[in-house]
């Protein structure tokens, strides 16, 4: 009788520790798994922080240096070929740029990314030849576009997109123009016409943007 109740209470002991080391394996695992993902949102967070600072900064060089590489892409555009003349082979999305200029400065910056990106494809075409355009502006353009592009790009989110896309109107503007015609003189003349008047549009939206940061600069650096 002693055995089985001495044997019982092993038993019951036994239980009792297995219970006890299994609580407190489950109890590590849950306080590990807490400490993990808290150390893993506060680092997602110090990152977006940190990644935000950075984008700040981004933009605010690309905004200082905005003036002079647009007044300098528009040397290069007038200077590349002989006087432009007025001749639309699509109408002009004007719609477009009075409603970006409603929009948040991310999604106009966007905007002047994906428009940059559109006019780097358009000038990035291998069938120049034709154009007859003096060689060093036309690739100081082309050169001076892609840096513009490049930096806009890095100083948005990834996940940024313009409000208001110019894509469907690109695509008419080659199809009538580079497409219709294999690359003629007179087509690309009119894709030069159209890219000054983007450029012309994209510094009226984007000087608000260097005027605000003047200003918010003034009131930190007084």
């Amino acid at each position: 009788m002693d055995k089985s109740v001495r044997s019982a209470e092993r038993d019951r002991t036994s239980r009792s520790s297995i219970s006890f080391i299994i609580t407190f394996i489950t109890i590590t695992i849950i306080f590990i798994s807490f400490i993990t993902s808290t150390f893993i949102m506060m680092s997602r967070l110090l990152l977006l922080v940190l990644s935000a600072q950075l984008t700040s900064a981004l933009c605010s060089d690309w905004l200082s240096d905005y003036s002079t590489q647009s007044g300098e892409a528009l040397n290069w555009i007038n200077s590349m070929g002989g006087p432009l003349r007025d001749e639309r082979p699509v109408p002009f999305p004007n719609r477009a740029y009075r409603r970006i200029r409603r929009e948040t400065v991310q999604s106009q910056l966007a905007f002047v990314g994906e428009t940059l990106s559109f006019i780097a494809q358009l000038f990035n075409n291998a069938n120049m030849s034709a154009a007859g355009w003096n060689q060093t502006s036309t690739e100081k353009f082309r050169t001076n576009i892609n840096r513009q592009r490049e930096d806009v790009l890095h100083c948005i989110p990834s996940n940024t997109s313009a409000v208001t896309t110019l894509r469907k109107y690109f695509r008419m503007l080659e199809k009538v123009t580079l497409l219709r015609t294999g690359g003629s003189r007179g087509s690309w003349e009119q894709v030069r016409w159209e890219t000054r008047a983007h450029l012309v549009q994209l510094d009226v939206l984007v000087q608000p943007n260097i005027k605000n940061q003047s200003a918010r600069r003034r009131r930190h650096h007084p």
